[in-house]
């Protein structure tokens, strides 16, 4: 009586675990599904910040430009005032407002320089959403081959499945 037990258990022991290796592929599938929607939304939340940034960076540029214009029209209208004989009351007045317009033209070109490497990012980041979008397409269906035949196989059963021994036990 133990022999057969033991031979059993041995029968058991050997047995290829077919189910066992279908359950452990799915549930890989689903970790790997699992995975790839985490980090597209992790791309998603990267693109959503970049996003935040250059329009503040837009909004920013935008106000140093409008300073800019509005100290050039102060530095334009003393000019005008001098060219007329006008008496200026103070030479350092002008001096100041020409130095806010030099900060001013220092900053839209940081703004410019900081927007442009922002813009880069985020279209490295659309573009590894785009290319990652299409290896995750080719990782899930890599291997896998579409069914076209009439001639009463299973579906997914084609020559080159039904030699891998997971597909043995249908």
């Amino acid at each position: 009586m133990k022999d057969i037990e033991e031979e059993e258990e041995l029968i058991d022991s050997m047995d290829d675990g077919s189910d066992d290796d279908t359950d452990n592929a799915v549930e890989e599938v689903g970790a790997i599904i699992d995975m790839v929607s985490h980090i597209e939304e992790i791309l998603e939340s990267n693109k959503k910040l970049a996003d935040q940034k250059i329009i503040d960076l837009k909004t920013n540029l935008s106000k140093a430009e409008s300073e800019k214009k509005y100290l050039e029209g102060i530095i334009k209208a003393y000019e005008d005032a001098e060219k007329k004989g006008g008496f200026l009351s103070s030479t350092q007045g002008i001096s100041n407002i020409k130095t806010r317009l030099e900060d001013a033209e220092q900053t839209i070109n940081d703004l410019k320089t900081e927007l442009k490497q922002h813009e880069d990012e985020l279209k490295e980041v659309t573009d590894e959403e785009n290319t990652g979008d299409q290896d995750t397409e080719d990782a899930l269906t890599d291997g896998e081959s579409q069914d076209t035949s009439t001639d009463g196989e299973e579906p997914g059963m084609g020559p080159e499945l039904s030699i891998n021994p997971i597909y043995w036990s249908r």
